[in-house]
């Protein structure tokens, strides 16, 4: 137009009018305050549109809260849905009183562009955790906060972790798992389940078996470890038997018995070179200056593997 400028231009009220810069400028072609109601939300704008066309945008001011899935009409062309991600409904809250909303119109309805996907927090949600949410491909809030001490456990794939008290790691009970010749460590069960594997080194140091017993009358055993029974076989002689099998037959034993009389001579507790030594027993004789007896006490240590 030859560098004329049209001024004092009014402000356009149909769709086939010029428009005012000024119009352009402060929005309000396409923005405004919602109306509406119950997640029904109403939009009036100037000039009016006459029908929805897809790659429309709007952008809108909301005057209330949504509670759940929520519809737009703007110049009451019609309620069309307002989605995320796609088709996805809103989720409750998804609009905050107060928010301001991008929505473009995909020819079925009003994609929100500009709503965080996260839940807003509140104080009563401190300590809460984000989950994804795999319906519409947001985030919730997870319901159960747990308690103070508890710790996060996966519940597995596709499944919503939950809140677990972790064991508080008092010894309850000990119990020794045998192998053979009792190596092979142990287990200690508190309220949760630990396992103790010992060092070779370690498990040389501990007693493969021992055994107290009377032998002065009824033979009878007075108490014992990974021993089984003690077999009378006559006047000073004795089989120690072993309720596991030893790793070998190499094992070191160490014995001492009380002799019936109060005398200065210990009872002697030794092998003779015809006894049996095997991986599941051993055979010993007591004696007196070389005399055989059955002591009032005997008692026996085992080392080995």
């Amino acid at each position: 137009m030859g560098g004329n400028i049209h001024t004092n231009v009014g402000n356009a009220t149909a769709r086939n009018q010029y428009l005012a810069v000024g119009q352009l400028q402060d929005g309000t072609l396409t923005y405004g305050t919602t109306g509406g109601s119950s997640n029904a939300y109403t939009l009036s704008l100037i000039p009016s549109v006459t029908a929805y066309v897809a790659g429309q945008t709007f952008t809108f001011n909301a005057s209330f809260a949504n509670t759940g899935a929520a519809t737009l009409n703007v110049n009451s062309v019609g309620a069309v849905p307002i989605t995320v991600n796609g088709t996805v409904a809103l989720r409750s809250g998804a609009i905050p009183s107060g928010a301001v909303v991008t929505v473009v119109y995909d020819g079925t309805q009003f994609q929100a562009i500009s709503i965080d996907t996260l839940p807003t927090p509140t104080a009563s949600k401190y300590g809460a955790l984000v989950v994804q949410n795999d319906a519409d491909n947001g985030f919730d809030l997870l319901s159960n906060q747990g308690t103070s001490g508890q710790v996060l456990t996966s519940a597995g794939a596709d499944t919503i972790p939950t809140w677990e008290t972790p064991p508080d790691g008092t010894v309850t009970s000990v119990t020794v798992t045998a192998g053979t010749g009792l190596d092979g460590g142990g287990t200690v069960t508190t309220s949760g389940s630990v396992t103790l594997d010992l060092d070779s080194d370690t498990q040389q140091t501990l007693a493969k078996a021992w055994v107290s017993f009377d032998a002065s009358g009824t033979l009878s055993v007075s108490d014992s470890f990974n021993v089984t029974s003690v077999t009378d076989n006559g006047t000073g002689n004795y089989t120690i038997n072993f309720t596991s099998a030893l790793g070998n037959a190499n094992y070191a034993a160490v014995g001492l018995a009380r002799d019936n009389n109060d005398v200065a001579v210990s009872a002697i507790v030794s092998p003779f070179s015809s006894d049996t030594k095997s991986t599941g027993s051993y055979q010993i004789h007591t004696s007196v200056a070389s005399a055989l007896i059955d002591p009032a006490e005997v008692n026996l240590i085992v080392f080995g593997d």
